[in-house]
């Protein structure tokens, strides 16, 4: 069974690890939306203010995703609801896509945003990350 805890910054390493061999299959799959320094780079800070998660199967990081109150840019548009999670970084580590995870990751997701009070939960996505 999936299960969903915050990141550690002894987990960094690591992490940076699946975040760049994500980037290079994306890359490699004509999706450049990532680069060397996004999102490898902000992981610490991510889990400095509690907001990086990761998914994980009988122990094993499966994926890892930050949900934050906040999002550059999107200021223009009126939401109907407020009191929305922001979803950043979603990725499913390489050797484990296509398996079904990431729809189980997004559903406990959800869940544990409703558990919190959450009204709505925000993924803004790339258009030619057709995948996602």
């Amino acid at each position: 069974m999936l299960e969903l805890r915050k990141a550690k910054l002894s987990e960094l390493k690591e992490l940076k690890q699946i975040s760049q061999e994500a980037v290079e299959n994306m890359h490699a799959n004509g999706i450049d939306l990532w680069n060397a320094y996004y999102p490898a780079e902000v992981l610490e800070e991510y889990i400095e203010k509690e907001e990086l998660y990761i998914a994980t199967f009988k122990e094993e990081i499966i994926g890892l995703f930050a949900l934050s109150k906040e999002e550059e840019g999107i200021e223009s548009f009126a939401w109907q609801y407020g009191n929305e999670m922001y979803l950043h970084i979603f990725l499913i580590q390489v050797k484990h896509l296509k398996k079904g995870y990431a729809k189980e990751i997004l559903k406990l997701i959800i869940q544990l945003l409703q558990k919190q009070g959450y009204l709505s939960l925000r993924l803004i996505v790339f258009d030619k990350n057709i995948p996602a």
